[in-house]
């Protein structure tokens, strides 16, 4: 399966810039042969020493995915009885612009990441009364690719709710620590999520996440008082219990760069809470791609 670029902060890309022509669809290098895609650019501390060997300090640990170049080269074809300027106008409004880039893929999927476009270059000459050959340059700020958004509720854990209804919950077992099948359904890690945990009934006064198929655990000690929420972004890293930062009751994960991680396909989850009272609130995160 491929893919094609098909808008930029709203403004549909030409189907012409592709076919004819090319897209590097975001993994990474940009390519000369039509519909081909990128293989990547990941960005590495490896240091050459003497003798011809090699030191590689992220051992097995994925190198991260850095900024990227993404290109969509092709024609623009004018109206019927009109001219390109009106669309060539429309992309060279759009430089600078920090927007979002959507690919879709041949089976109607589609993803999106934060880009700005860079460079719009076109190309006139006499002959070029109804067309004219147009490159797109973005630059990508950070993969992943969002996909599908994703959204868990938790309903009254704790002892306090009904029996701890499986059901109810949502959860694949009864009683704390509850087990949740979360699902990535794209190709490598997510690390975005956002956990908003409200106290019901009465205060929350423990509470550790631990993604037992990556390993990543964090936990909060601090008191999330009844009817108050607590909200941790792991990728903006914050914390705030009840709208106000509170990182000294934070422990993060040890022997991980990031907070927290979904890797591809099912995730099994636990929540381990204290509390004498209920838990409601939902987790959200989106399919991650490359």
């Amino acid at each position: 399966m491929g893919y094609w670029l098909t808008s930029f902060a709203g403004v549909t890309i030409p189907p012409n810039l592709g076919q004819p022509g090319s897209h590097d669809v975001g993994a990474g290098h940009m390519t000369n042969r039509p519909g081909m895609s990128g293989s990547g650019v990941v960005h590495h501390p490896m240091v050459a020493l003497p003798g011809g060997y090699i030191y590689d300090p992220q051992g097995s640990v994925i190198g991260p995915r850095g900024a990227v170049d993404v290109t969509a080269a092709g024609i623009l074809i004018a109206p019927a009885g009109g001219n390109c300027k009106a669309q060539l106008d429309t992309w060279l409004a759009l430089l600078g612009v920090r927007g979002s880039l959507v690919r879709t893929g041949d089976d109607g999927t589609t993803a999106s990441v934060t880009a700005r476009l860079v460079q719009a270059e076109a190309v006139r000459k006499y002959v070029h009364r109804t067309h004219m050959p147009l490159s797109l340059i973005w630059t990508v700020t950070g993969l992943p690719w969002t996909g599908i958004s994703r959204s868990f509720p938790m309903i009254d854990l704790g002892p306090n709710a009904a029996d701890d209804d499986v059901s109810t919950t949502g959860a694949d077992s009864a009683g704390s620590p509850y087990t949740f099948s979360w699902t990535n359904g794209g190709n490598v890690d997510q690390a975005a999520l956002v956990f908003t945990i409200t106290a019901g009934g009465a205060s929350i006064t423990a509470l550790t996440v631990t993604n037992t198929t990556t390993g990543h655990a964090w936990s909060y000690t601090a008191a999330v008082v009844a009817g108050q929420s607590l909200v941790i972004d792991t990728a903006a890293l914050k914390v705030q219990n009840n709208g106000a930062d509170d990182y000294a009751h934070f422990t993060p994960p040890t022997g991980h760069e990031n907070w927290f991680e979904l890797a591809p396909g099912l995730n099994t989850i636990t929540f381990a809470v204290t509390t004498t009272g209920t838990v409601t609130g939902s987790i959200t995160w989106s399919d991650a791609w490359v």
